[in-house]
Protein backbone atom coordinates (compact mmCIF):
# COMPACT_ATOMS: atom_id res chain seq x y z
CA UNK A 1 0.00 0.00 0.00
CA UNK A 2 2.84 2.38 0.61
CA UNK A 3 4.47 1.34 -2.13
CA UNK A 4 1.25 2.02 -4.61
CA UNK A 5 1.04 5.94 -2.71
CA UNK A 6 4.73 6.69 -2.98
CA UNK A 7 4.43 5.88 -6.71
CA UNK A 8 1.28 7.95 -7.29
CA UNK A 9 3.05 10.86 -5.44
CA UNK A 10 5.97 10.38 -7.69
CA UNK A 11 3.59 10.26 -10.96
CA UNK A 12 1.66 13.33 -9.66
CA UNK A 13 5.16 15.67 -9.00
CA UNK A 14 6.10 14.36 -12.30
CA UNK A 15 3.23 15.67 -13.98
CA UNK A 16 3.43 18.83 -11.83
CA UNK A 17 7.19 19.63 -12.99
CA UNK A 18 6.00 18.83 -16.57
CA UNK A 19 2.98 21.35 -16.48
CA UNK A 20 5.70 24.04 -14.23
CA UNK A 21 8.57 23.41 -16.55
CA UNK A 22 6.16 23.81 -20.24
CA UNK A 23 4.43 26.86 -18.62
CA UNK A 24 7.94 28.43 -17.77
CA UNK A 25 9.22 27.37 -21.09
CA UNK A 26 6.00 29.09 -22.73
CA UNK A 27 5.37 32.20 -21.45
CA UNK A 28 8.96 33.03 -20.19
CA UNK A 29 11.45 31.78 -21.93
CA UNK A 30 10.37 31.66 -25.23
CA UNK A 31 9.03 34.60 -25.64
CA UNK A 32 12.19 36.25 -23.83
CA UNK A 33 14.70 34.26 -26.65
CA UNK A 34 11.87 35.82 -29.30
CA UNK A 35 12.10 39.39 -28.38
CA UNK A 36 15.66 39.13 -27.87
CA UNK A 37 16.20 37.81 -31.29
CA UNK A 38 14.34 40.42 -32.80
CA UNK A 39 15.93 43.65 -30.70
CA UNK A 40 14.92 46.65 -30.30
CA UNK A 41 11.64 48.25 -32.01
CA UNK A 42 10.61 51.61 -33.76
CA UNK A 43 7.90 52.48 -31.45
CA UNK A 44 7.12 56.20 -33.18
CA UNK A 45 7.20 53.93 -36.65
CA UNK A 46 5.18 51.44 -34.51
CA UNK A 47 2.79 53.38 -32.39
CA UNK A 48 2.72 56.63 -35.18
CA UNK A 49 3.95 57.60 -31.68
CA UNK A 50 4.57 61.93 -31.72
CA UNK A 51 4.65 62.26 -27.82
CA UNK A 52 5.18 60.01 -25.12
CA UNK A 53 4.67 60.74 -21.63
CA UNK A 54 7.43 59.30 -18.48
CA UNK A 55 6.66 59.67 -14.80
CA UNK A 56 10.11 59.59 -12.74
CA UNK A 57 12.24 60.81 -15.88
CA UNK A 58 15.11 61.87 -13.99
CA UNK A 59 16.83 59.50 -12.57
CA UNK A 60 17.29 55.32 -13.31
CA UNK A 61 15.07 53.42 -15.50
CA UNK A 62 12.59 56.13 -16.08
CA UNK A 63 15.62 58.59 -17.44
CA UNK A 64 16.74 55.73 -19.33
CA UNK A 65 13.07 55.58 -21.03
CA UNK A 66 13.65 59.02 -21.90
CA UNK A 67 16.56 58.97 -23.78
CA UNK A 68 15.53 56.20 -26.01
CA UNK A 69 12.45 57.53 -26.47
CA UNK A 70 14.11 60.64 -27.91
CA UNK A 71 16.53 58.50 -29.90
CA UNK A 72 13.71 57.77 -31.90
CA UNK A 73 12.45 61.29 -32.37
CA UNK A 74 9.76 60.88 -29.87
CA UNK A 75 8.65 64.13 -28.13
CA UNK A 76 9.08 63.34 -24.36
CA UNK A 77 6.73 64.80 -21.41
CA UNK A 78 8.87 63.91 -17.84
CA UNK A 79 6.60 64.28 -15.25
CA UNK A 80 9.14 63.99 -12.06
CA UNK A 81 10.41 65.99 -8.61
CA UNK A 82 13.45 66.48 -9.22
CA UNK A 83 14.94 69.46 -11.40
CA UNK A 84 14.34 69.48 -15.00
CA UNK A 85 18.39 69.77 -15.36
CA UNK A 86 19.16 66.33 -13.63
CA UNK A 87 17.81 64.93 -17.49
CA UNK A 88 20.22 66.11 -20.00
CA UNK A 89 19.43 64.40 -23.63
CA UNK A 90 22.47 66.00 -24.99
CA UNK A 91 23.11 65.59 -28.73
CA UNK A 92 19.12 64.04 -28.77
CA UNK A 93 18.31 67.64 -27.73
CA UNK A 94 17.78 69.49 -31.18
CA UNK A 95 15.78 66.35 -32.19
CA UNK A 96 13.06 66.31 -30.32
CA UNK A 97 10.66 68.68 -28.11
CA UNK A 98 10.04 67.83 -24.43
CA UNK A 99 7.97 69.04 -21.84
CA UNK A 100 8.54 69.02 -17.99
CA UNK A 101 6.27 68.77 -15.37
CA UNK A 102 7.38 68.91 -11.90
CA UNK A 103 4.78 67.60 -10.10
CA UNK A 104 4.30 65.21 -6.85
CA UNK A 105 2.18 62.37 -7.81
CA UNK A 106 0.63 62.26 -4.07
CA UNK A 107 -0.66 66.14 -4.54
CA UNK A 108 -4.10 66.13 -5.46
CA UNK A 109 -3.63 68.77 -7.56
CA UNK A 110 -1.24 66.41 -9.38
CA UNK A 111 -3.43 65.49 -12.52
CA UNK A 112 -5.14 68.62 -13.03
CA UNK A 113 -1.41 69.91 -13.62
CA UNK A 114 0.00 67.50 -16.32
CA UNK A 115 -4.06 67.75 -17.90
CA UNK A 116 -3.44 71.74 -18.48
CA UNK A 117 0.64 71.06 -19.34
CA UNK A 118 -0.38 68.03 -22.18
CA UNK A 119 -3.62 68.95 -23.40
CA UNK A 120 -3.13 69.83 -26.72
CA UNK A 121 -0.60 67.55 -27.16
CA UNK A 122 -1.36 63.50 -28.65
CA UNK A 123 0.11 61.14 -26.17
CA UNK A 124 0.35 57.90 -27.37
CA UNK A 125 2.85 56.33 -25.39
CA UNK A 126 2.55 56.20 -21.14
CA UNK A 127 5.10 54.75 -18.89
CA UNK A 128 3.61 54.68 -15.67
CA UNK A 129 7.45 54.41 -14.03
CA UNK A 130 7.72 56.67 -10.72
CA UNK A 131 8.43 54.77 -7.49
CA UNK A 132 10.49 54.30 -4.31
CA UNK A 133 10.64 51.07 -2.08
CA UNK A 134 10.58 51.07 1.59
CA UNK A 135 12.17 48.38 4.22
CA UNK A 136 11.09 48.92 7.57
CA UNK A 137 9.10 46.10 10.47
CA UNK A 138 5.32 46.92 9.61
CA UNK A 139 4.27 47.82 13.40
CA UNK A 140 6.87 50.35 13.68
CA UNK A 141 5.58 52.57 10.74
CA UNK A 142 4.31 55.76 10.63
CA UNK A 143 0.49 54.53 10.02
CA UNK A 144 0.20 58.07 7.54
CA UNK A 145 3.36 57.09 5.69
CA UNK A 146 2.69 54.18 4.82
CA UNK A 147 -0.55 54.84 3.43
CA UNK A 148 1.15 57.91 1.30
CA UNK A 149 3.44 55.13 0.42
CA UNK A 150 0.75 52.81 -1.11
CA UNK A 151 -0.93 55.96 -3.44
CA UNK A 152 1.91 56.94 -4.70
CA UNK A 153 2.31 53.11 -5.97
CA UNK A 154 -0.93 52.45 -7.08
CA UNK A 155 -3.79 54.78 -7.03
CA UNK A 156 -1.30 57.89 -8.29
CA UNK A 157 0.07 54.99 -11.12
CA UNK A 158 -3.55 54.43 -11.91
CA UNK A 159 -4.58 57.86 -11.78
CA UNK A 160 -1.94 58.80 -14.70
CA UNK A 161 -2.58 55.43 -17.03
CA UNK A 162 -6.30 56.67 -16.67
CA UNK A 163 -6.14 59.74 -17.75
CA UNK A 164 -4.12 59.20 -21.07
CA UNK A 165 -5.51 56.09 -21.90
CA UNK A 166 -8.88 57.71 -21.79
CA UNK A 167 -7.78 59.88 -24.21
CA UNK A 168 -5.87 57.80 -26.62
CA UNK A 169 -9.57 55.63 -26.73
CA UNK A 170 -10.95 59.04 -27.29
CA UNK A 171 -8.79 59.99 -30.09
CA UNK A 172 -8.71 56.84 -31.18
CA UNK A 173 -4.83 57.00 -31.27
CA UNK A 174 -3.05 53.36 -31.65
CA UNK A 175 -0.29 53.48 -28.35
CA UNK A 176 1.04 51.48 -25.34
CA UNK A 177 1.03 51.64 -21.58
CA UNK A 178 3.75 50.34 -19.68
CA UNK A 179 4.54 50.03 -16.30
CA UNK A 180 7.44 49.43 -13.78
CA UNK A 181 6.61 46.69 -11.41
CA UNK A 182 9.72 44.58 -9.87
CA UNK A 183 10.79 41.35 -9.09
CA UNK A 184 9.84 42.11 -5.68
CA UNK A 185 6.05 41.58 -7.37
CA UNK A 186 7.00 38.13 -7.68
CA UNK A 187 7.36 36.42 -4.18
CA UNK A 188 6.13 38.07 -0.82
CA UNK A 189 8.93 39.66 0.76
CA UNK A 190 9.56 40.44 4.33
CA UNK A 191 10.07 43.77 5.52
CA UNK A 192 9.01 45.38 2.11
CA UNK A 193 5.56 43.99 2.40
CA UNK A 194 4.29 46.77 1.27
CA UNK A 195 6.72 47.16 -1.56
CA UNK A 196 5.98 43.67 -2.73
CA UNK A 197 2.58 43.47 -2.65
CA UNK A 198 2.41 47.00 -4.34
CA UNK A 199 4.69 45.82 -7.78
CA UNK A 200 2.58 42.91 -7.48
CA UNK A 201 -0.70 44.78 -7.70
CA UNK A 202 0.83 46.81 -10.61
CA UNK A 203 1.48 43.28 -13.03
CA UNK A 204 -1.72 41.92 -11.90
CA UNK A 205 -3.54 45.55 -13.17
CA UNK A 206 -1.63 45.50 -16.44
CA UNK A 207 -2.35 42.01 -17.13
CA UNK A 208 -6.15 42.76 -16.52
CA UNK A 209 -6.07 45.73 -18.24
CA UNK A 210 -4.05 45.06 -21.44
CA UNK A 211 -7.44 42.32 -22.34
CA UNK A 212 -9.01 45.25 -22.61
CA UNK A 213 -7.13 47.47 -24.19
CA UNK A 214 -5.90 45.24 -26.76
CA UNK A 215 -9.22 45.75 -28.74
CA UNK A 216 -8.64 49.84 -28.61
CA UNK A 217 -5.17 48.70 -30.50
CA UNK A 218 -3.36 50.03 -27.29
CA UNK A 219 -0.31 47.59 -26.03
CA UNK A 220 0.07 47.43 -22.09
CA UNK A 221 3.31 46.01 -20.42
CA UNK A 222 4.76 45.77 -17.25
CA UNK A 223 8.17 45.18 -16.30
CA UNK A 224 9.68 43.39 -13.08
CA UNK A 225 12.92 44.31 -13.12
CA UNK A 226 15.69 42.68 -10.82
CA UNK A 227 18.52 44.45 -9.14
CA UNK A 228 19.02 47.09 -10.88
CA UNK A 229 21.42 50.36 -10.42
CA UNK A 230 18.85 53.74 -9.78
CA UNK A 231 18.77 55.75 -7.08
CA UNK A 232 15.76 53.58 -5.11
CA UNK A 233 18.42 53.47 -2.16
CA UNK A 234 18.28 56.51 -1.09
CA UNK A 235 20.87 56.55 1.94
CA UNK A 236 23.16 55.11 -0.45
CA UNK A 237 24.69 52.45 1.72
CA UNK A 238 26.35 48.37 0.67
CA UNK A 239 23.76 46.66 -1.28
CA UNK A 240 24.75 43.38 0.20
CA UNK A 241 26.76 42.16 -2.72
CA UNK A 242 24.26 42.32 -5.41
CA UNK A 243 25.20 42.67 -8.98
CA UNK A 244 23.27 45.34 -10.47
CA UNK A 245 22.04 46.10 -14.14
CA UNK A 246 21.81 48.86 -15.76
CA UNK A 247 19.03 51.06 -16.22
CA UNK A 248 19.50 50.70 -19.78
CA UNK A 249 18.88 47.26 -19.72
CA UNK A 250 15.36 47.56 -18.30
CA UNK A 251 14.63 50.03 -21.13
CA UNK A 252 15.88 47.89 -23.93
CA UNK A 253 13.63 45.27 -23.00
CA UNK A 254 10.64 47.15 -22.71
CA UNK A 255 11.09 48.33 -26.35
CA UNK A 256 12.14 44.97 -27.37
CA UNK A 257 9.03 43.61 -25.84
CA UNK A 258 5.98 45.87 -25.76
CA UNK A 259 3.34 44.36 -28.24
CA UNK A 260 4.75 41.49 -28.82
CA UNK A 261 3.78 37.85 -28.52
CA UNK A 262 1.04 38.84 -26.31
CA UNK A 263 3.32 39.27 -23.27
CA UNK A 264 2.21 41.27 -21.17
CA UNK A 265 4.43 40.89 -17.82
CA UNK A 266 7.91 40.82 -18.49
CA UNK A 267 10.88 39.91 -15.94
CA UNK A 268 14.63 41.57 -16.42
CA UNK A 269 17.49 40.03 -15.40
CA UNK A 270 18.80 36.99 -13.94
CA UNK A 271 17.75 37.12 -10.36
CA UNK A 272 14.10 38.31 -11.81
CA UNK A 273 13.59 35.79 -13.59
CA UNK A 274 15.10 33.11 -10.50
CA UNK A 275 12.61 34.66 -8.24
CA UNK A 276 9.34 34.20 -10.47
CA UNK A 277 10.77 30.34 -11.12
CA UNK A 278 10.36 30.18 -7.76
CA UNK A 279 7.35 31.66 -6.68
CA UNK A 280 5.56 29.39 -9.49
CA UNK A 281 7.37 26.28 -8.36
CA UNK A 282 6.52 27.18 -4.63
CA UNK A 283 4.69 29.87 -4.31
CA UNK A 284 4.17 33.54 -3.36
CA UNK A 285 4.95 33.13 0.10
CA UNK A 286 7.63 30.62 -0.07
CA UNK A 287 10.68 33.22 1.81
CA UNK A 288 8.09 33.27 4.95
CA UNK A 289 8.20 29.48 4.68
CA UNK A 290 11.95 29.19 4.97
CA UNK A 291 11.82 31.98 7.56
CA UNK A 292 9.39 30.32 9.51
CA UNK A 293 11.35 27.10 9.67
CA UNK A 294 14.76 29.17 9.70
CA UNK A 295 13.83 30.11 13.14
CA UNK A 296 14.76 33.59 15.13
CA UNK A 297 18.11 33.37 14.03
CA UNK A 298 17.43 33.72 10.35
CA UNK A 299 14.63 36.80 10.60
CA UNK A 300 16.70 38.35 12.48
CA UNK A 301 19.69 38.42 10.15
CA UNK A 302 17.28 38.78 7.13
CA UNK A 303 15.50 41.93 9.39
CA UNK A 304 19.50 43.45 9.78
CA UNK A 305 20.38 42.21 5.36
CA UNK A 306 17.17 43.97 4.27
CA UNK A 307 17.07 47.01 6.67
CA UNK A 308 20.59 47.75 6.27
CA UNK A 309 20.66 48.37 2.34
CA UNK A 310 19.57 51.84 2.61
CA UNK A 311 15.80 51.89 1.46
CA UNK A 312 13.71 54.52 2.42
CA UNK A 313 10.98 54.06 5.54
CA UNK A 314 7.24 55.79 5.87
CA UNK A 315 8.74 58.54 7.81
CA UNK A 316 9.98 60.12 4.24
CA UNK A 317 6.37 60.06 2.93
CA UNK A 318 4.35 61.59 5.72
CA UNK A 319 2.42 64.46 4.70
CA UNK A 320 4.23 67.66 5.04
CA UNK A 321 2.30 70.65 6.99
CA UNK A 322 1.34 73.56 4.90
CA UNK A 323 2.55 76.85 5.76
Amino acid sequence: MAAHALTIATACLGVASTAVAGTVLSTTLLPTALTRLLGTQDLRAKYNAKWAVVTGGCSGIGKAIVRKLASQGINVIIVDLRDEANVDLGELAPKVETVYVRANLLDAHAMDTISERTQHLDVSLVFCNAGACIAEEYHTGNTAGQENYLQLMTTSQLRVAKHFYVQMVTKGLKGAIVFTSSMGGNIALPFCALYSSSKAFIAMFAAGLSMEAKSKNIDVLAVRPGSTNTNIMVHKKDNGGMVAQGPDVVADCIFSTVGRFGIVVRDVGFDAHALALVSKLFGTSFLGFVLNVAGKMSYTRGREFVLGMGFSDSTDFVPKAKL
